[in-house]
């Protein structure tokens, strides 16, 4: 309806409530009438824009021109004028609703803790999954508009790994269960739109770590997604460490992806298969900054060039003379401490 506070309305557009103020109306009572008056009689032009006042059976005559407009503009686009108001507040409802999910390394939780809310309050992300967090332990805490759940290793040990889910304090009450499964894999169920969802937080060891380290990783994802029932909705997120190419595979991945697959890309592959899930950003383009397609080998040498860095070859003589320089620094040590 015209006039109302969240819609918008073309002259194409036009319907309203002969029983509304004047101000609702996109025309006034005058103006209308020399509407009404030009569609039913031939009025010569002068005569629409009459001073007289309106005759004092305009509000009937007003009802029947917009009922015969309603008809006409259903007509000329299929619809009618209360179909396309319904949809209007139908994807308003929509936009209202929408649930924003996120993931980030962020490497360490540890002096970042107010950086990542506040980019994430930013972006407007509901549930952010956070990787490799370092934080031992497991537990919840409030950051401004948002509570961490997080789980770690246990306190005794190096700190190293550990997941979170950053959760929009507005989603507190929807909340029904967290579950601390290890320090690699949180998981909290939530109830959204009348749906049991759960949501899980994974940081995957990388390929160097040992296979035998990998594999149980994937083996408790697939232990936790067994429990979940087949009705409920399932979303993983964060650091899979894996690559897992773009080649097509209906159902599970599209082609927006770069071309390196590795161990890990195999067996997320066979996960998302045996469980009928889909890798969700494959299905859509990425911005070129964010594209490590083949080229990024040459991409970065060219980049190297510029910031006049050290060669990979340089970098890796480095990492492997490293131990010798510990050795000799320890030697001097010694020495000089004798002295």
């Amino acid at each position: 309806m015209c006039g109302s506070e969240n819609d918008t309305c073309s002259s194409r557009d036009l319907d309203f409530n002969v029983n509304s103020p004047n101000e609702n109306l996109l025309f006034n009572d005058a103006t209308l009438y020399n509407h009404l008056t030009s569609y039913s009689s031939n009025v010569p032009p002068n005569d629409l824009f009459s001073n007289e006042p309106p005759p004092s059976d305009l509000h009937s005559k007003l009802s029947n021109w917009a009922a015969s407009r309603t008809v006409t503009l259903a007509s000329e686009t299929g619809r009618s004028i209360d179909d396309d108001t319904a949809r209007k507040r139908k994807k308003r409802v929509w936009k209202e609703n929408i649930v924003r999910l996120g993931s980030w390394n962020i490497t360490s939780w540890s002096n970042k803790d107010y950086e990542v809310v506040v980019e994430i309050e930013k972006n407007k992300i509901d549930f952010c999954a956070l990787s490799e967090t370092k934080k031992k332990g497991n537990g919840s805490q409030r950051y401004q508009n948002y509570i961490l759940f997080y789980s770690g290793v246990d306190m005794n040990l190096r700190a190293r790994g550990g997941v979170g889910l950053l959760v929009n304090k507005k989603f507190e009450k929807d909340i029904k269960e967290v579950q601390y499964i290890s320090h690699s894999i949180i998981q909290i169920i939530v109830e959204l739109a009348n749906e049991r969802t759960h949501l899980l937080s994974i940081y995957a060891p990388d390929v160097s770590k040992p296979k035998e380290e990998r594999e149980a990783f994937f083996d408790a994802l697939q232990a936790t997604s067994d429990k979940i029932p087949s009705k409920d909705k399932v979303f993983i997120m964060g650091d899979f460490n894996s690559r897992i190419g773009n080649t097509v595979i209906p159902g599970i991945m599209h082609s927006f992806n770069e071309g390196a697959v590795n161990d890990n890309g195999d067996i997320l592959i066979d996960v998302c298969a045996l469980n009928e899930l889909r890798i969700n950003n494959t299905y859509f383009d990425h911005k070129k900054q964010q594209n490590l397609d083949d080229g990024s080998v040459s991409k970065w040498e060219e980049y190297k060039s510029k910031k006049d860095l050290p060669s990979l070859e340089d970098m890796y003589e480095f990492l492997r003379s490293r131990s010798d320089l510990l050795e000799r620094l320890e030697l001097n040590k010694l020495e000089q401490g004798s002295k």
